[in-house]
C-alpha cells in the first residue's frame, strides 16, 4: 500500500476523476462538497 500525505485544503479527488484507488484517513478529516 502506498502512503500519501496531503496538506490542509488540498483537493484529493474531484468530480469526474476515474476511481482507481481507495483512501484511508488515519488522522484528520475530509470535506465532501
Amino acid at each position: 500500500m502506498k502512503r500519501l500525505y496531503f496538506k490542509p485544503n488540498d483537493k484529493v479527488v474531484k468530480e469526474g476523476d476515474l476511481g482507481d484507488c481507495a483512501y484511508i484517513v488515519e488522522t484528520g478529516s475530509l470535506e465532501v462538497s
